[in-house]
């Protein structure tokens, strides 16, 4: 460990996103956590569950924080824009959820039917206000709006907004 100004992180890069390696980073992990970092302490550590063989190799999840950061690096949306911790954190707790219920995580998965059964399980755990959910919906769905246009998934759902 450096010293106590320095924040020390794993980084989980994808070889196949063109560009520099600050580009190419998908997930990152806070070593010894702070605040004031750019993900909750609850998501830093659900972070740490991606760095396993299991989930690169085998489940193949981490291929879907991948496909976001395509994403925003193609809309230029960076880190620092406000809405950007609103579309990390919807899309990061889909992809959570789709790993936590799927023994494989293929683009089959990115789907209306998942996003229903996704959302279904959210509103039975919490309250949350409609446009809440509407704008959690919408902004996964411009994610897989994005991967159908770029040809990532060979469906057409996402054609117009859900």
């Amino acid at each position: 460990m450096g010293n106590n100004n320095e924040l020390e992180s794993l980084y989980l890069l994808n070889k196949s996103i063109n560009g520099k390696s600050e580009e190419r980073v998908i997930i990152e992990f806070l070593l010894e956590y702070k605040s004031g970092f750019k993900y909750s302490k609850k998501q830093n550590d659900i972070n740490l569950r991606y760095f396993s063989y299991d989930r690169i190799f085998k489940k193949k999840s981490t291929k879907y924080f991948a496909y976001f950061r395509e994403y925003t690096i193609k809309n230029r949306i960076h880190s620092n824009d406000i809405s950007f911790k609103q579309y990390q954190s919807a899309n990061f707790n889909f992809f959570d959820y789709l790993d936590s219920n799927e023994r494989i995580c293929d683009e089959s998965l990115l789907n209306p039917t998942r996003i229903t059964g996704y959302f279904q399980d959210i509103v039975s755990k919490k309250q949350y206000a409609k446009s809440s959910l509407v704008n959690k919906c919408n902004y996964i769905a411009s994610t897989l709006k994005y991967l159908e246009d770029c040809g990532k998934l060979q469906t057409k759902h996402f054609v117009n907004d859900i």
